[in-house]
Order: C-alpha cells, then sequence, then structure tokens
C-alpha cells in the first residue's frame, strides 16, 4: 500500500527562484514524512549571503545541482533551454537510488502539492505497472498545441518506480530527438509516448493556467481530491482581506483537518426560503436566491483571466 514514504518528490527550481518561493514548499513539504530534492542550477544565495547547501535548512528539501546538460541540442526559437535540465530530473532522481520508492512526483517551487490526496489518487494505480499520472491544462488553447495527452509540469505528474526505472536509461537519447520542443513536460510525455504510455487522467492535478481571481475555479472543483495548485504567484490571495501566503495558510487549516473534502462541492436547497446554496468544503459560501439548476452550479464562473495576458476570458476557452 502506498503512503507518504513511498513517494519521492522532485521539485524543479533555480538558484533565482528558491529563495523566494520556500513558503510554497514549506506548506505541503514535512521533514519526518515527505521525501522531496529540489534540483536547482546552481547554487543559491538567499539574503543573509549563504548559499543553499550550507544552509542546510530542516523544513525544506535537500537540495541538488543539476548536471551539465550544455552539450544537448535546443531548437524552440524564443525558448528556454533549462528545460532540458528540468527534464533530466527524472533520471537524476531515479539515479540517487532511494530505498522503498512507489511513485516519483516531479512539480515546480511554486506547486503546492496536498500530499495526503495524492497518496489517496495514486493508491488507485499499481506502482508495479507502467503509470504516467497527471492533469491537462485549464486552458483549452495550451492543450491544442501540447496535446490532450500531457501531464502538465507545473500542475505536477507521477511516474510509477518501474515505469521511472526505464524512463531514466533511455532518457537522454530522447531528448535530443526532441529538441524542437519548448518545454520540460513535452519532454517526457514525449518519451513516454515513444515507450507506448499514455497520462492517466487525475483532475485533481491543476496546472492554473490562468490569473486573477481563481475563486469560479475552487468554488466548483471537481468531486476529486485536490492535488495540487500551481502559478499561486499570478493570482489573486485565494481568501479577501490577507496576503497570498496568509490564504494559503488558512486553506491548509482546513487540509490539515479534512484533506479529502477540501474543495469538494456540495449543493443545498432551502425551500421554505426558495435559496440555493453551493459550498466548496474548506474554501466558500454561495447563496442563491431561488433554485438553481444543479449543473449550472458545476459550471466555474468566469472569475480568472487567461494565461496570456491581454487575452479576453469571454472569448478564450477554458478545459474546466
Amino acid at each position: 500500500m502506498t503512503t507518504r514514504r513511498h513517494i519521492v518528490f522532485s521539485i524543479a527550481s533555480s538558484s533565482t527562484s528558491f529563495i523566494h518561493r520556500q513558503h510554497y514548499i514549506r506548506l505541503w513539504y514535512n521533514p519526518t514524512t515527505t521525501r522531496a530534492f529540489a534540483f536547482l542550477d546552481r547554487e543559491a544565495v538567499d539574503p543573509t549571503g549563504n548559499n543553499t547547501r550550507s544552509i542546510m535548512d530542516p523544513t525544506l528539501p535537500r537540495v541538488i545541482i543539476s548536471k551539465d546538460t550544455s552539450s544537448f541540442p535546443y531548437t524552440f526559437k524564443g525558448g528556454l533551454k533549462s528545460a532540458i535540465r528540468v527534464a533530466r530530473v527524472v533520471k537524476e532522481v531515479v539515479e540517487l537510488n532511494e530505498p522503498d520508492v512507489d511513485w516519483f512526483v516531479f512539480g515546480d517551487d511554486d506547486t503546492v502539492f496536498f500530499v495526503e490526496n495524492l497518496v489517496t489518487v495514486l493508491s488507485k494505480y499499481d506502482h508495479n505497472g507502467w503509470f504516467y499520472v497527471g492533469s491537462n491544462s485549464e486552458s483549452y488553447d495550451q492543450n491544442v498545441k501540447n496535446s490532450f495527452e500531457m501531464g502538465f509540469g507545473g500542475g505536477g505528474f507521477a511516474i510509477s518506480y518501474s515505469l521511472a526505472k526505464v524512463l531514466a536509461r533511455v532518457l537522454d537519447s530522447c531528448l535530443v530527438r526532441y529538441a524542437h520542443l519548448y518545454g520540460s513536460d513535452a519532454r517526457i510525455f514525449s518519451c513516454l509516448a515513444e515507450l507506448g504510455v499514455g497520462l492517466s487522467h487525475e483532475p485533481g492535478f491543476h496546472q492554473v493556467d490562468m490569473r486573477g481571481d481563481l475563486s469560479g475555479m475552487l468554488s466548483a472543483h471537481p468531486l476529486s481530491p485536490l492535488v495540487s495548485l500551481h502559478h499561486l504567484d499570478a493570482v489573486n490571495p485565494i481568501f479577501p482581506n490577507m496576503s497570498k501566503t496568509q490564504a494559503l495558510e488558512h486553506l491548509f487549516n482546513g487540509v490539515n483537518v479534512d484533506p479529502a473534502r477540501v474543495l469538494q462541492q456540495t449543493v443545498c436547497y432551502d425551500p421554505v426560503h426558495s435559496l440555493t446554496v453551493s459550498v466548496a468544503w474548506g474554501y466558500s459560501v454561495q447563496v442563491f436566491e431561488g433554485n438553481e439548476f444543479l449543473p449550472d452550479l458545476l459550471i466555474p464562473q468566469r472569475t480568472f483571466m487567461p494565461w496570456r495576458r491581454g487575452g479576453n476570458a469571454e472569448f478564450t476557452r477554458f478545459y474546466v
């Protein structure tokens, strides 16, 4: 049976972002129950002048400096060659030879995981088989560009131990073939496709390719465990009158009590007062006059804006 200790998290970060995004990692990382590694391009220096290796902060994952990837080709015009380094995290974490691993989970330094829910989701699958678990982007246009079968890296994705071992052996040669792709997640998707493995879709992984007010999406979350949230630097605080960090800590007050129910939507009808009440557990309560049709309440309200700046939410297709 998969538990927290059977999962190894690999966090893609950099020397410039790691210091500023540590608060996201601390929300979900527990050094006594969670195994995780942060992969950086080089040692980061915090405001006190200490580098990441000398800090050895027990509230953060162990920092690993990624291997040199300068010899790999990258031909996507205007893209970031760091995508190759991030993709190779899959190989580098497997080669650490950690014991008793069922799953490798990959995310960014601004990915917030809900670990108990992740355990629940991954327990549905046999880690001895070949499984690639994640979800699409909320943006239809992003999915068209990158395939509806790709697990987006910011939302996080999981690869079973047996599959990760095979992927690690062939990854370097595969990365050479896909020099024309933009991101690391597209490379991993392509290499897994060559192995004949498709994505197992789990709607609780959230890339959050949107900006602004997420309340519409969070108040109508699918009836599936909340596994991750991403791009939180680009959205408003999820609770009013709080900073972004305070709002996430407030959400985790509910998560720590009953993680399985967080954001799960319940709709109730009050026939006496002719009211409809929609509750997203641990997050919001909405009261509507009259009897609203249930399917209408399951559709996220367009409170958010497209990820691509200058886009119009009214004319942008969302996949939520």
